[in-house]
C-alpha cells in the first residue's frame, strides 16, 4: 500500500488466529431459524470472482478458484503498479448497489430487520482519493459525507427481532467480518449494546501476509445479553459495531455480520448447493379427512451428500396458514382443514437446505375442496370419519344425502299398538278385536315382515287425575311378534278401568316409556321402521301437571315407574322428544277429531310423527294406521343423537314434508369443535329410515 501520510506506521493484525484450518463454528441448527443477519451480501466486493483482475503481487486476485473474492484472496490493482494506491487514478472502486447506497440492505436467515444500516460501507474503498475528479467514484455519496475525514470509524448498527422458538437463549454469537487492507494494529472493534454500555475488543482474524491488498476474515465473540433483550414472544436485537481505523486510508468491507457461527479464517471447500431433480406434485384435500403429505423421495439432492433440512411458507415468502404444519426434519406436512379454507388453493414454496447457506426450491398447489357427501341408505347404518379442526370458530360442512323408502311398507315394520284404556275406551275395545285380522293382514300385504306388539296407558294411581286403586301410566301387553295368534289375544285380553279424575291422560309418559325401553323390553329391530301407534280420545298430561297436586321431583326419563307413577312428575315435551330420537321411533297418534289440534301442536314440537282422526269407536282403525304409514312415508326429520359434546353445529333442513317416495334428500349437517372432548361418535339419524354414524376425533395429526 501507498500511504497518503508519511507518519503512519503500518503493523500487521496482533490478534491472528492459527491460520490453518476451516472452522465454521457450532451454531444450532434449527429448522427455519436463526442463522445470521448480514448487513450487506456476500458478493466479493461487488467483483465476484475477480475474473480478469491482477493483485498488486502480479498474479490473479482469486487465488483458490472460488466463484467468489473471500479470505486469502485480494483486492485489484487496477493501474497495474504493482501497489494498492491511494492517490489520484490509483485503484478505488465502488460497486455498491442503489440500496446498498440507501445504507440499510441486509441478508440473512431468520431474523426480521427493524433499521439496520451501515450497508453504504460496503463494496467500495474507504480513503480520500474517493473524491478525486479524475476518480471512477467521483459524484457518488461517500459514508459519512467527506471523504477527507479520516480517520474515521466504518459503522454498523444492526437493529432485528428473532422468534424465540428460533433462537434458544444463551447461544454463542459472533460479529464476523469480511474487509480488505486492513493495516492497524491493534485491530479493534468498539461494541454498543441497547443499553449504552460500550466495550472494545481485538478481532481474531485471518493472517495478512506481506503481500498488498489482502482479503482478511475477522470476528469477535459476543454474549447473547450483549445483543438482545427479551421482548415476549420475540428477542430484540440491537448492536453498534464500530471498526477502529485511525490512519487507515485504504479500506474495504465485503459485509458485516451477527451470527451463530464464526467466519472461517481459511476458505472452506466449496459448498455445492442442493439441487431440485423433480417437482413436487400438486396436492388435492378435503375438510373432514385431513391432510398428510411427505415430500417424496428424489424431489431434493445434494452433490455433496449433505443432509437437508426443509422450510415450507407460501409462495410470496409469508407464514403457512395456522391450520397448516409443516415438520422441516421428515418434510412432513400435516393439517385439518375447514369451511374457511374450503374451495381454496394455496402455493406453497418447499426450500431445502444443507445448512452451509447452499439451498434451492419448488412450489407446489394445494388445492382444498369441499367435504365429500355421505348416504344414508334406506334402513341402513352408514360409517364415516370427519376429522374437525381444532379450532373453535372453524366449522365443517357435510352433505348428506338420504334416499327415501319406495313405499310405507319398503322396510321391516315394527308396529306398536299403544292403547288409551280409560273408561272412554270401552266402546272402541270389540271393534279393535273385531279389526285386528283386518289389519294384520293390511299390514303384512304391504311389508310381509311386519311384527306387532301391545302397551297400554291410563293415567297416575291417583283419583285427582287418574284412578287410585286401578291406574297405570304404562304396562307393556305384548313385546313385538310376528305371531298373529298372540297378537289377536293380548288385544282381546284389553280390558277399561273406570273413569278417572280429569280429562288428560298418561299418553305422553306411555310414549316416553316406549322409546326407552324400545330396544329392550319392547323389541325394536335394528333396520326396521319403528312405529308406535298411540290411539286415544283425549289431551295429555306433561310436567308440571302432577307436580302441581303432589311435592314429586322431575321425570327423570328412565324405564323405572317410581311408586306405579306417582313418585315423579309427567315428562317434559323435550324429555320426550329426546327419547324417540334416540330409539329411532316415529309416533303417529290416531285421536278423534276434537283433539286433532292438539296432538298437531304435539307433532310439531316433537320434530317428528303424523296425527290422523279416527272414529269415536275406532270403527276406522285399520284404514287410519295405513294412513298414518303412508304419511310418516311422506314426512321425514333429521336429527343428531349420541351428541355428547355439542359438535354438531346445525342441522339444514332438518324437515321434510311431502316428499315423493323414492326421492333422494340432501341435508348439510354442519360440525364444529366445542371445545370438549378429543372426539365422539355422531349419529346423524333421519327418523324411521336410516343411520349415519360419524366418527368425529379432533385435529390429529396425520
Amino acid at each position: 500500500m501507498l500511504l497518503g501520510f508519511a507518519s503512519i506506521l503500518v503493523n500487521p493484525v496482533s490478534a491472528q488466529a492459527a491460520d490453518s484450518q476451516c472452522e465454521p463454528g457450532t451454531a444450532i441448527p434449527i429448522p427455519g431459524g436463526f442463522k445470521k443477519i448480514r448487513i450487506g451480501d456476500v458478493d466479493g466486493f461487488g467483483f465476484g470472482e475477480g475474473q480478469g483482475l491482477t493483485a498488486a503481487y502480479g498474479g490473479p486476485v482469486n487465488q483458490d478458484g472460488q466463484d467468489i473474492l473471500t479470505t486469502r484472496d485480494f483486492l485489484p490493482d487496477f493501474n497495474s503498479d504493482g501497489k494498492i494506491s491511494n492517490r489520484d487514478e490509483g485503484d478505488p472502486f465502488d460497486n455498491r448497489s442503489d440500496v446498498e447506497i440507501a445504507n440499510n440492505y441486509t441478508t440473512g436467515v431468520g431474523f426480521t430487520d427493524t433499521g439496520s444500516t451501515g450497508s453504504e460501507y460496503t463494496d467500495l474503498s474507504l480513503g480520500k482519493v474517493f473524491g478525486y475528479k479524475t476518480s471512477s467514484t467521483y459524484g457518488k455519496p461517500f459514508p459519512g459525507g467527506d471523504p477527507n475525514a479520516v480517520p474515521y470509524k466504518p459503522t454498523f448498527n444492526f437493529k432485528f427481532t428473532v422468534a424465540k422458538d428460533k433462537l434458544p437463549q444463551g447461544t454463542d454469537l459472533f460479529v464476523n467480518i469480511l474487509l480488505g487492507d486492513y493495516d492497524v494494529e491493534p485491530a479493534e472493534v468498539i461494541l454498543t449494546s441497547a443499553d449504552g454500555s460500550t466495550t472494545t475488543q481485538e478481532f481474531t482474524a485471518s493472517a495478512k501476509g506481506k503481500k498488498d491488498g489482502r482479503i482478511q476474515a475477522a470476528f469477535v465473540s459476543v454474549d447473547f445479553s450483549q445483543v438482545f433483550t427479551d421482548k415476549g414472544d420475540v428477542w430484540e436485537g440491537s448492536l453498534n459495531v464500530e471498526v477502529s481505523a485511525p490512519n487507515d486510508p485504504y479500506l474495504a468491507f465485503d459485509f458485516a455480520e451477527i451470527g451463530t457461527e464464526k467466519i472461517p479464517l481459511v476458505p472452506c471447500p466449496s459448498n455445492k448447493p442442493p439441487v431440485t431433480d423433480n417437482s413436487i406434485p400438486d396436492q388435492n384435500i378435503n375438510p373432514c379427512n385431513g391432510f398428510s403429505f411427505t415430500i417424496p423421495d428424489g424431489v431434493f439432492s445434494d452433490p455433496d451428500g449433505d443432509p437437508l433440512t426443509y422450510t415450507a411458507t407460501l409462495a410470496d415468502g409469508s407464514t403457512l396458514p395456522s391450520w397448516l404444519k409443516f415438520d422441516g426434519t421428515t418434510g412432513k406436512f400435516s393439517g385439518v382443514p375447514g369451511d374457511k379454507e374450503a374451495n381454496s388453493s394455496l402455493s406453497i414454496k418447499v426450500t431445502a437446505s444443507d445448512n452451509d447457506s447452499g439451498e434451492t426450491s419448488s412450489t407446489f398447489t394445494l388445492n382444498v375442496g369441499t367435504a365429500p357427501p355421505f348416504t344414508i341408505s334406506s334402513g341402513g347404518t352408514v360409517t364415516g370419519t370427519c376429522v374437525l379442526p381444532p379450532d373453535t370458530n372453524n366449522t365443517v360442512t357435510i352433505p348428506v344425502k338420504i334416499k327415501t323408502p319406495e313405499s310405507a311398507g319398503a322396510l321391516p315394520l315394527d308396529v306398536l299398538l299403544t292403547q288409551d284404556l280409560t273408561g272412554s275406551f270401552r266402546d272402541d275395545l270389540p271393534n279393535m278385536r273385531r279389526l285386528v285380522p283386518s289389519l294384520v293382514s293390511g299390514l303384512k300385504s304391504k311389508q310381509p315382515d311386519t311384527r306387532f306388539g301391545v302397551a297400554a296407558f291410563t293415567d297416575k294411581p291417583d283419583d285427582r287425575v287418574g284412578r287410585a286403586a286401578s291406574g297405570y301410566v304404562y304396562q307393556t301387553k305384548l313385546p313385538l311378534t310376528a305371531n298373529e295368534t298372540q297378537f289377536q289375544n293380548t288385544v282381546n285380553a284389553l280390558s277399561v278401568i273406570p273413569y278417572g279424575g280429569d280429562y288428560p291422560e298418561a299418553s305422553l309418559e306411555a310414549l316416553l316409556q316406549v322409546a326407552v325401553r324400545g330396544n329392550s323390553e319392547i323389541g325394536f329391530r335394528k333396520g326396521a321402521r319403528h312405529t308406535a301407534i298411540v290411539s286415544t280420545d283425549d289431551s295429555y298430561h306433561k310436567a308440571g301437571d302432577y307436580a302441581s297436586l303432589a311435592r314429586v321431583p322431575a321425570n327423570n326419563g328412565d324405564a323405572i315407574l317410581d311408586r306405579n307413577g306417582l313418585g315423579e312428575d309427567y315428562p317434559s315435551v323435550p324429555q320426550v322428544k329426546a327419547a324417540l330420537e334416540k330409539a329411532d321411533i316415529v309416533p303417529i297418534f290416531l285421536v278423534t277429531s276434537n283433539y286433532t289440534s292438539v296432538y298437531q301442536g304435539l307433532v310439531n314440537q316433537l320434530g317428528v310423527g303424523t296425527v290422523v282422526p279416527i272414529t269415536a269407536n275406532s270403527s276406522n282403525l285399520v284404514d287410519a294406521i295405513d294412513e298414518g304409514l303412508e304419511n310418516v312415508n311422506k314426512d321425514f326429520t333429521i336429527v343428531a343423537v349420541d351428541d355428547d359434546y355439542s359438535y354438531v353445529y346445525s342441522i339444514d333442513p332438518g324437515q321434510f314434508k311431502g316428499v315423493a317416495p323414492g326421492s333422494e334428500l340432501t341435508v348439510n349437517v354442519v360440525l364444529k369443535y366445542s371445545g370438549q372432548g378429543n372426539g365422539d361418535q355422531i349419529t346423524i339419524r333421519a327418523l324411521g329410515t336410516g343411520d349415519l354414524v360419524i366418527d368425529t376425533p379432533i385435529g390429529v395429526s396425520f
